[in-house]
């Protein structure tokens, strides 16, 4: 019958899950090819001769990485198995973890889930993950953090499931590099590669309770608690205990009105490049730009004297409203050449009315603000936030240099010293 037909690339992804389980206990593949944006995930440890219930996700051809094991005594000692679904399922007793890819719209670039059970009442509330990271910086989200980074920016909108949520951030790298003959380099966009939903777990008879995730990259740790009343009154099996869903998308984790009455110009994520002979701009991009009619929003650079941005280099380049709900819009192609040795930030302006876009809130100081007209020359900063918006600019590589966040160079570190 119809109903019983099996996919065939569900089979096919089966089978290849299947063999390589039985070679190396270690499950390699593909999320996104194009060697730009190059993002791959492991299950299980290549390093070990068992399985181990790992998950390792590397980005922009292993440029970063970032790895969770399922904290246990003996994790070698356990059944695995994959299911109908092509899930890895690791079994120990009455918990399994199982490790899935899976498609979803909010992501662009789909997701990935450790889904933790339970099949009795397990001895704690606590779930732990041992961490190995390199490359990236991990920032928790909410809608109190934001609304403090930023009391200026209005309906300001955090996803239930992102409340207590990460984004994972390249600790040094944003922006696009392309060749003089527009062939892709590396594509960092905002640098921003994941985010870790809020975990919720769910019981037998569908009671839901959300957990409390945190990430300790400094430990090597995350953990996600959940209350104990669930665990004690839970009807059991409960699955999602832990709920570790990643979802690769490098749009901002929440979004805000920004109008041309408060923070004009803003320098959104703060990109900051030392430019190289034959280095020049070529297009801005913007997340989320949609909201009032017959708002303007344009965008340019500054150069940047190492604490504030201070004169404009080219006057604001227009990106338009070009999806009318949300995603990325574009400029038109420019032409801009940066001068070899001067460091420069990209900037955004609002001359008419208010929009929304895409943010994420990093750390205090991430932003500097200005009021007055739309991208001001000379640029006069009125103040700071750590919410930096979603833009960033491409350009044609000259010498081989790169945009770096403003935010990654003056506070973040790259943490984590070891990889898996």
């Amino acid at each position: 019958m119809a109903g019983d037909l099996v996919d065939p690339a569900l089979a096919a992804d089966i089978a290849d899950t299947v063999a390589q389980l039985a070679d190396t206990k270690t499950v390699a593949k593909s999320v996104l090819a194009a060697p730009e944006r190059k993002i791959a995930f492991e299950v299980g440890d290549s390093k070990q001769a068992e399985f181990f219930p790992q998950f390792k996700t590397l980005h922009w051809d292993n440029e970063c990485n970032f790895s969770a094991r399922l904290a246990d005594d003996d994790p070698a000692k356990a059944d695995i198995a994959v299911d109908a679904e092509g899930k890895i399922v690791w079994q120990k007793g009455d918990k399994t973890a199982k490790f899935y890819a899976f498609k979803d719209p909010r992501f662009e670039d789909g997701g990935f889930e450790i889904e933790i059970g339970h099949a009795s009442k397990p001895p704690t509330n606590k779930t732990t993950f041992t961490l190995q990271t390199k490359g990236f910086t991990f920032h928790k989200q909410g809608l109190a953090i934001a609304k403090a980074a930023d009391p200026d920016m209005t309906n300001i909108i955090v996803p239930e499931n992102m409340e207590g949520g990460y984004v994972a951030m390249h600790a040094t790298k944003a922006n696009n590099f392309n060749a003089a003959d527009g062939t892709p380099i590396k594509h960092y966009r905002t640098g921003q590669a994941f985010i870790i939903l809020r975990p919720k777990a769910i019981d037998a008879k569908g009671t839901e309770a959300w957990g409390d995730l945190n990430i300790d990259a400094d430990a090597g740790l995350m953990t996600v608690t959940l209350p104990q009343d669930f665990i004690d009154n839970a009807v059991y099996p409960i699955t999602h205990v832990a709920g570790a869903t990643f979802g690769y998308t490098t749009q901002g984790a929440s979004a805000g009105s920004v109008t041309s009455t408060n923070s004009r110009a803003m320098v959104g994520s703060a990109f900051r490049h030392t430019g190289v002979t034959g280095d020049t701009i070529t297009m801005y991009s913007l997340s989320n730009l949609h909201g009032v009619t017959n708002a303007s929003v344009d965008m340019t650079v500054y150069d940047f004297n190492g604490t504030v941005p201070v004169n404009r280099t080219f006057a604001g380049t227009t990106v338009a409203d070009t999806g009318g709900g949300g995603g990325w819009n574009n400029s038109s192609a420019v032409s801009q050449s940066l001068v070899n040795g001067t460091v420069y930030v990209v900037a955004l302006g609002i001359s008419l009315g208010t929009v929304n876009i895409d943010f994420n809130a990093l750390s205090a100081g991430d932003r500097s603000n200005t009021t007055g007209t739309d991208l001001p020359d000379p640029w006069s900063e009125s103040g700071t936030s750590a919410n930096v918006l979603s833009m960033y600019a491409t350009y044609t590589a000259g010498g081989g240099g790169g945009f770096k966040p403003y935010w990654a160079t003056q506070r973040s570190r790259i943490i984590g010293s070891g990889v898996r």
